[in-house]
């Protein structure tokens, strides 16, 4: 490369008036008209047997004219403007090598032998390589393609149950003619998990604490034990007769008798948490709470939701029963996206949650705004909002409303007792953590 810039930079005003007076005939009278110039003006250079400019003249032959100077005013009539010498090109091809960096310069080598053959040899006694663990990495490499053939399917055949169930739920006239569809990622790509390993450590770290201070509690309910002090039950406290606010029952809970809470969590994915970082905290929120509460066996399904073309987009990135163990990656996926329809998404996830049978079913509800879709919004929407609110806390889910954002007031008149204003947005995973271990008391 550095020899033929150099070359280019010395021939350079030969070569722009033959390809000038090409590109006039192509565009005058075509490409045959212009071969034939071309061959025809080359074939004059030939016979006049102009020098090259590193020939001892060094001069620009006269029926080559040079090229003139950008802005110059020089049009291809006007006559050179002096002499070009051999000193000029040198300094020319110099200014371009030297601009020419960072390549591997040619060097004289003299290690290659001449006429020195050694032959080949062809050894009839050769025992292998001796390597015995060839047929074990081809059975690992096939059970590893297997195992991810099953896990795709099998997510495959949870999206597939998911929207079947989607399509099965009666969202109530505020929702009629929309379709819900359900996103699920089948496998998760290197990509995702490498984001994943580069945030969670903190994360991680913070849903450890959190988890420290309920442990004691899930402890003595594995193990079971007597409860005292309670005002209904079937036996008597003998020590407690003398108590007149009526708590004189006890009652005996064996080891693992009954599981207590599962958790859902909804997370507005609407163009607007886009904005001051609510949807990177939103995320953080995730991490934490999927950690927190699968290290301390409580089951938990997280979902974001939005809009587009067809209607509602729901989001799962974690499932109460998922088989890869990889639902924590699939967290990275979350992103502001469209409007937002909550109570079709609300509905859904709600019905998702009421499958559980653990006896508390906490469902929260992470947003930074008012429903904002088409034919969707105003007085009928919040409406809307509060009578799924009522219909799912006779079913047991108890509903809270997180907002991040500046419609605080409006979600706390949708959502009154179920409303949490979260000023500090990086205090949103701790708020979230002890409102579950809140209900596990």
């Amino acid at each position: 490369m550095l020899v033929s810039n150099a070359l280019l930079a010395l021939t350079w005003n030969y070569i722009q008036p033959l390809i000038e007076k090409t590109r006039e005939e192509l565009e005058m009278h075509g490409e045959d008209s212009a071969a034939d110039a071309l061959e025809d003006l080359l074939g004059d250079e030939v016979s006049s047997g102009a020098p090259l400019p590193t020939g001892k003249s060094g001069a620009i032959p006269k029926n080559i004219k040079p090229a003139s100077p950008k802005g110059s005013g020089n049009d291809e009539g006007n006559a050179p403007s002096g002499p070009r010498t051999k000193e000029d090109a040198i300094e020319e091809a110099k200014q371009v090598l030297s601009e020419e960096g960072g390549r591997i310069a040619l060097t004289k080598t003299n290690t290659i032998l001449d006429e020195n053959n050694p032959g080949v040899t062809y050894v009839s006694q050769y025992q292998g390589s001796g390597y015995e663990h060839a047929a074990e990495d081809l059975f690992r490499i096939l059970n590893d393609v297997a195992a991810e053939k099953v896990q795709e399917d099998c997510q495959t055949e949870l999206t597939e149950e998911l929207q079947k169930t989607a399509n099965d739920i009666h969202y109530g006239n505020a929702h009629a003619g929309i379709h819900v569809t359900i996103h699920r990622l089948t496998s998760v790509s290197d990509y995702l998990k490498n984001e994943y390993q580069t945030v969670a450590p903190p994360l991680l770290r913070a849903s450890k604490k959190l988890q420290s201070t309920i442990l004691p509690l899930l402890k003595e309910e594995q193990q079971g034990g007597k409860q005292k002090n309670l005002l209904f039950g079937k036996r008597l406290d003998s020590h407690a007769l003398y108590k007149t606010d009526g708590t004189i029952f006890t009652r005996t809970r064996l080891p693992g008798e009954e599981k207590r809470l599962a958790v859902a969590l909804l997370i507005d994915e609407s163009g607007s948490m886009g904005w001051g970082d609510r949807m990177t905290h939103a995320r953080k929120t995730a991490i934490v709470l999927y950690d927190f509460c699968k290290s301390l066996g409580i089951p938990i399904t997280i979902y974001g939701h939005s809009t587009d073309a067809g209607g509602v987009a729901l989001y799962s990135y974690a499932e109460f029963d998922s088989v890869d163990n990889e639902d924590c990656y699939r967290l990275m996926d979350m992103c502001d996206r469209n409007g937002n329809r909550d109570g079709a998404a609300l509905r859904f996830v709600a019905e998702h949650l009421c499958t559980r049978p653990e006896l508390q079913k906490l469902l929260i509800l992470i947003s930074d705004g008012q429903p904002a879709d088409y034919g969707y919004s105003g007085t009928e929407a919040e409406a809307d909002l509060r009578g799924i609110k009522k219909e799912y806390e006779k079913r047991d889910v108890i509903l809270f409303a997180a907002a991040i954002g500046d419609d605080k007031e409006n979600i706390r008149r949708i959502y009154k007792d179920g409303f949490l204003d979260i000023t500090k947005l990086e205090e949103l995973p701790k708020n979230m953590a002890q409102l579950v271990k809140q209900h596990l008391k």
